[in-house]
């Protein structure tokens, strides 16, 4: 029997003398993949060193560390010595710390052992750790994302698509690989003549057909379907769209891109809208109060090259227009274009002339700068009203001046595209220019609206909608347009993912399909969701057989590689090492117990070598299904009924100036 020269450290400190070997026996655990290296030992008069939670124990074997991890659970329990406290303390290996550092991050055409590497460089919490020296690429991952996993999450999800096994080591170094990493430091025989090897005890060969798998679907969580244009048509009055699905941004793109139809055919119903000519004709001035100011202003534009001044008095100050008749169920929509330095201060009101009442009024947000206000107002009253449309300054200072220019009222329930006579194809007055109302022909003008964050941010514009990612909407200020396919969206649909793979020569042998069903919604790529089925089957296709025993050597750990002949047990070839615990007795006797799995299962291992050597190398589209085994194929449908266009109308006008207008198309 040998023995080891026991060291055990805590936070670097030599507490080997207070753990007493006869009382109990230190066990040390090591295991591949999820499972962690542990060690319980008994620690006498354990108030004295301090011992807390997450302190580092190091066990060595004279100057090699054969151990190294955590301390993570304490029991207090009395002594020999009854005034003196003994500790019962477990620790687990370094990977539990991989448990507490989280992952938020997308990877595109990487390597498992490029993700690792960037993962474990890019952590300041992982410093200290080595994440790639000891790891080997095995498969090439085409997209997945990690919406806060923790590390170890994530290197079993990644053990999961490439068959691999890891382990952090005693030296904080991560070992991922795949069948073999390394060798074990004796082999094992029948032969105790066979100085090269080491005979063990109490060998055990188990089978174990419970966990035979040969068809697997893999239900994923929701791949993107590429760049597309998606067509909607607004059938009531809303400002809420419901998309009908989860769009994600384009290639290349950090949102959506939304585009409105402002256009169709529409009667501004001011005349002199942009005050070209002058600031008189149509329209009034009036005040509330005294001292206020108006004119007609050539500096300060937004349409045409004049637009209406008006200075504050002592009380509000307006230029309204001539009254308009809306009659029962009809809507008005009014928008001007106004400029203040002042916050609030411009406004623009429906105002019902009959009642002498303000019935709608928006005002200003924006200081300095250009803004659309717009207004509407649908009459349910059930009689003929009398409105008007009044562009107000509602400063009292006299000082504060605001402006007005392309102003707006039109017989819609939600504001369309600024329209007057001057604009050229597609427009006309219905008299004197500028000084009559005036007309758009059924034609689309098109205006790419500002993406906001639905549940985050705030509509601050008219050219603004939020959309709202987890219910698939947009919402904007006011009713979307009406028109036929008037709103248009830029981006990818989320498609399911959903892969079957078989292995027809399991059922070949079993004469029967047994099936698992994987949910991960990790899976986004449906090649990774093939991966993960195939990886599966590899490993599960077959009974599994397991080899056990007992050594009195050191130096055998979980993840090395061992030969074992043993003909009279029918073992014969490698076998890897999952789990070896070891026993620590007085004088450093050891005995391990060894737990082994074969490293390459008939036929299996073969097809798991021939695809990990093709990674990356799949030339499949998206929604398609293959078994990746053998020669048979399996397929599903899945049908979008999203919307389709259903009409057209022409030609198309594209607005690429303020005054010029190109031809874009037409059906």
């Amino acid at each position: 029997m040998e023995t080891i020269d026991l060291q055990i450290l805590l936070n670097g400190v030599d507490i080997t003398s207070h753990v007493d070997l006869s009382v109990q026996a230190p066990s040390i655990i090591s295991a591949i993949d999820e499972e962690l290296d542990t060690i319980t030992l008994i620690v006498q008069d354990g108030d004295s060193l301090g011992i807390k939670g997450w302190q580092e124990l190091v066990i060595k074997d004279g100057a090699t560390a054969i151990f190294g991890g955590y301390v993570l659970t304490i029991e207090k329990k009395p002594g020999a010595d009854f005034t003196k406290n003994d500790y019962s303390i477990s620790a687990s290996d370094y990977g539990a710390y991989l448990e507490k550092v989280q992952v938020q991050d997308v990877f595109e055409n990487q390597t498992d052992a490029q993700i690792l590497g960037s993962i474990f460089s890019g952590s300041a919490d992982l410093a200290g750790f080595d994440g790639s020296t000891y790891v080997v690429p095995i498969r090439t991952i085409p997209r997945v994302v990690f919406n806060r996993k923790s590390v170890r999450e994530v290197i079993n999800w990644l053990c999961e698509q490439s068959g691999g096994h890891w382990y952090v080591d005693e030296n904080k170094r991560l070992h991922y690989w795949a069948d073999v990493e390394y060798r074990a430091n004796f082999d094992v025989t029948h032969d105790p003549t066979d100085a090269t090897k080491q005979t063990v005890e109490n060998v055990r060969v188990n089978g174990d057909a419970s966990g035979v798998v040969n068809v697997v679907e893999v239900v994923g969580g929701n791949a993107l379907g590429g760049d597309d244009t998606f067509i909607y048509t607004q059938g009531l009055l809303s400002e809420i769209l419901n998309l009908g699905k989860k769009i994600s941004p384009k290639v290349g793109e950090s949102r959506i891109i939304v585009r409105r139809n402002e256009g169709g055919a529409t009667t501004n119903l001011l005349v002199n809208p942009s005050f070209e000519v002058n600031i008189t004709d149509g329209w009034t001035q009036y005040q509330a109060g005294s001292g206020a100011a108006w004119a007609q202003d050539a500096a300060k534009y937004n349409q045409g090259t004049k637009s209406a001044k008006i200075t504050a008095g002592t009380a509000m100050a307006c230029l309204h227009s001539a009254n308009i008749t809306v009659n029962p169920g009809e809507p008005l929509t009014v928008q001007v274009m106004s400029w203040c330095s002042v916050l609030g201060k411009a406004s623009i009101v429906i105002y019902d002339v009959t009642g002498a009442v303000v019935l709608v009024e928006t005002l200003s947000r924006k200081t300095s700068a250009w803004e659309r206000l717009t207004a509407t107002y649908i009459n349910t009253s059930g009689a003929a009203m009398t409105l008007r449309v009044e562009l107000r300054n509602n400063a009292t200072d006299s000082s504060t001046i605001t402006y007005f220019d392309a102003a707006q009222a039109e017989k819609l329930a939600y504001p369309s595209a600024y329209c007057d006579g001057s604009l050229g194809t597609g427009y006309s007055w219905s008299g004197t220019a500028n000084n009559s109302t005036s007309a758009r022909v059924n034609m689309p003008v098109w205006v790419t609206l500002t993406v906001k964050t639905g549940n985050i941010d705030t509509l601050g514009a008219r050219n603004e909608v939020l959309y709202f990612d987890s219910d698939g909407k947009l919402e904007q200020e006011t009713n979307w347009p009406t028109i036929a396919n008037g709103i248009e969206v830029d981006g990818q649909e989320e498609i399911p993912v959903r892969a079957v793979v078989r292995n027809y020569a399991s059922y070949a042998f079993y004469g029967k399909w047994f099936k698992a069903v994987i949910n991960d919604s990790a899976i986004i790529d449906s090649r990774v969701a093939r991966i993960r089925g195939s990886t599966v089957l590899a490993e599960n296709s077959y009974e599994t057989e397991t080899v056990s025993y007992d050594v009195r050597v050191p130096g055998l750990k979980a993840g090395q590689t061992q030969n074992i002949h043993l003909p009279h047990r029918g073992v014969d070839g490698d076998y890897l090492i999952k789990r070896v615990t070891t026993n620590i007795g007085i004088g450093g006797q050891i005995v391990s117990s060894v737990e082994l799995g074969a490293v390459d299962q008939s036929l299996v291992g073969l097809l798991l070598l021939l695809k990990r050597s093709s990674a990356g190398e799949f030339d499949l589209t998206n929604d398609e299904i293959m078994d990746n085994i053998l020669d048979f194929a399996d397929s599903t449908t899945i049908t979008d009924s999203g919307a389709t266009v259903v009409g057209t109308d022409g030609p198309y006008l594209w607005d690429v100036a303020k005054w010029d207008y190109a031809k874009y198309g037409s059906e």
